[in-house]
């Protein structure tokens, strides 16, 4: 348990312990906290509320946070769980750092089965976010605003794969003013029960640029964009998805440019035709000079 403090770890495991009753972290919690992390591995931990192997508050981002927030490198988050939001980490109204880890196989009876913002942003890149669970709210990662001055979410040269909700948003969920940004990432073999296997997008907005959105399953919806949000989309191929982009309730827009988007998409430069994926059977979802996205 960090309070205001900073602290350095490096290569320690944290592994197989539990936070009573309605505490957060159920293997660190970093409070108003600053620090590296590397070589770091978190697993096997649990808390009966919210944020199964970290939760992080206060911590980095602007806003009213007491810290300037903390960095994780090369680490693994794996096997936790939580009663809701965040069964891998929960960051809230904070904006930590967390580059080349993988974050998966984690639980959370609601609310981002990997990654849980409440309020908060976080940057993730170069990271790994797969097979995680929710029952609710996000698969992998799932963002709940507003941010109130804290940094949005940035989710950058990452790969989201193979995470599944009982609810809504298989891959990505953000809702409510988080305006996060998307960049250079796969989404890819997300299932969602009910609607949306790749990214939901419900009231706020999203930048969606050079990314693939691929081989998610639901009732509906690559993109689904909900509650008057709206999306840009560059660069970005979106294929062999359930459902293709849509709309829901409330409505929303999305603005695709220079896209590859299967049955069609009016905007600039938008294509429809098969990527040539280099081998989807083996979860590699590169293109070759052969592609015509290339």
């Amino acid at each position: 348990f960090s309070y205001c403090s900073t602290i350095d770890m490096t290569g320690v495991t944290i592994t197989e312990n539990q936070n009573q009753g309605n505490g957060q972290g159920g293997g660190i919690m970093l409070a108003a906290s600053s620090g590296t992390y590397d070589n770091m591995t978190i697993t096997n931990n649990l808390a009966l509320s919210h944020g199964g192997g970290i939760w992080t508050n206060n911590s980095g981002g602007g806003g009213d946070n007491w810290a300037d927030g903390w960095t994780m490198t090369n680490s693994i988050i794996s096997g936790n769980s939580c009663t809701m939001f965040g069964g891998g980490i929960m960051f809230a109204w904070s904006h930590p750092t967390v580059i080349n880890s993988t974050i998966s196989d984690n639980t959370s009876n609601w609310g981002g089965g990997g990654v849980f913002g409440l309020e908060s942003g976080f940057t993730l890149k170069e990271t790994t976010v797969s097979d995680n669970a929710s029952g609710g709210g996000g698969g992998g990662i799932y963002v709940w605003g507003p941010l109130y001055g804290v940094a949005p979410p940035v989710i950058e040269d990452c790969i989201v794969t193979g995470n599944e909700t009982g609810s809504n948003g298989g891959g990505i969920g953000l809702e409510e003013d988080v305006d996060a940004t998307i960049t250079r990432t796969f989404v890819v073999d997300n299932h969602a029960q009910t609607n949306i296997g790749g990214i939901l997008v419900w009231s706020t907005d999203a930048t969606v640029t050079n990314c693939t959105i691929s081989g998610n399953t639901s009732q509906g919806g690559t993109i689904g964009v909900m509650g008057g949000g709206h999306v840009d989309l560059t660069n970005s191929i979106l294929w062999s998805n359930d459902g293709g982009v849509a709309y829901g309730t409330g409505g929303g827009t999305v603005n695709a440019t220079y896209s590859d988007i299967e049955d069609g998409f009016d905007g600039e430069g938008n294509i429809d035709a098969d990527p040539l994926f280099t081998d989807v059977w083996n979860g590699d979802f590169t293109i070759n000079g052969f592609s015509p996205c290339y």
